[in-house]
């Protein structure tokens, strides 16, 4: 597996881009929701004008002419116009008009199904006008009246659509494109923010690795978030205490030397003056360098007393004692002077 595809940038894209992509799946949900709802009260309303204009337009034609006779042509202009079918009825429910010619003059209707609005003049109701959903006949839109002519369809330039779908298809395309967008901005934002955010933490990683090979000089700077601040501070804290105790070490390890060496050099300076004929190997000579070896296995004991403390294995062994035979033996340990 590539290395970057474990590394934490790469986890804060992934995990910053999932994020992201459902926060505006979310909010695309919504506004196409939203957006098909207020379309469909849009284009309520909107059929609510036209049969409104329609209605208006029938009743006038029956007050201006007072009847019904030539209502035939301005109801198929209207239902060209308006791609939708319109049937006006008298009070038995007889057909008088039909913009689409499905059914004839004086037919019953009741095969008409739509929504019927009561045309009233003076106060009184003249007919009905019925606004179908249908469209055109299955023949490609040719109506037939009996023993009439053909009626053709409304051709394009004719036919005026509603732009509803049109807007909601604006709508979520605009949507998506501006999602596209703003993940892009959003993935390549999020990059050169990780970048600046995790600089300081591979040069943590690159100081820790020197020092792990001996450099205890490495120090970073502390810079970055509060959190890497605070990282970058306790690694310079650790290199330091590192280096402290290294340079205990060496100063131990030297003065460990310099006290090991005096009672060795005594040592030989004696035995090599016996071996010389200098001095003679008598009680006081012998006296001198046992003192010395005895000083020497003092030292030796107290370096393994002090390493075996470093390792947490000095066993301690705590119990009462009393001061005052303590003060007294430790008077009596000590020679006095003359």
């Amino acid at each position: 597996m590539p290395s970057w595809l474990t590394s934490l940038q790469f986890r804060l894209i992934l995990a910053f881009t999932a994020t992201l992509t459902l926060a505006l799946a979310a909010v695309g949900i919504f506004v196409s929701v939203a957006a098909g709802a207020e379309t469909d009260r849009f284009q309520t309303r909107n059929q609510e004008f036209r049969v409104g204009r329609v209605h208006r337009m029938v009743a006038r034609h029956f007050s201006e002419n007072r009847g019904w006779d030539g209502v035939q042509p301005s109801l198929e202009q209207a239902g060209s116009f308006y791609g939708r079918r319109f049937v006006v009825k008298d009070n038995d429910g007889d057909v008088i008009a039909d913009s689409h010619h499905r059914e004839t003059r004086g037919a019953s209707g009741r095969n008409t199904r739509g929504r019927s609005v009561p045309i009233e003049i003076e106060g009184s109701t003249v007919g009905f006008l019925v606004s179908a959903s249908e469209g055109v006949d299955g023949d490609g839109g040719t109506g037939l009246l009996a023993g009439g002519p053909r009626v053709q369809p409304p051709g394009p330039e004719q036919v005026r659509e509603p732009l509803v779908s049109r807007v909601a298809a604006t709508v979520n395309k605009s949507l998506l494109l501006a999602g596209l967008a703003v993940g892009a901005v959003g993935i390549v934002l999020i990059a050169f923010i990780s970048r600046r955010i995790l600089a300081p933490v591979r040069a943590l990683g690159g100081a820790a690795q020197r020092l792990g090979q001996g450099d205890l000089g490495q120090r970073v700077p502390a810079s970055g978030p509060s959190e890497i601040r605070d990282l970058g501070n306790t690694f310079n804290t650790m290199a330091e205490n590192l280096q402290a105790a290294e340079q205990q070490r060496r100063n131990l390890a030297a003065d460990v030397a310099h006290e090991l060496r005096t009672p060795l050099s005594n040592i030989q300076g004696y035995l090599d003056a016996v071996h010389d004929g200098l001095l003679q190997p008598d009680q006081a000579t012998i006296a001198t360098v046992r003192q010395q070896t005895t000083l020497l296995v003092a030292l030796v004991e107290d370096l393994r007393l002090l390493a075996l403390a470093e390792a947490g294995s000095l066993a301690l062994q705590i119990r009462p004692e009393s001061l005052q035979d303590l003060s007294g033996f430790l008077h009596r340990s000590v020679p006095t002077p003359g």
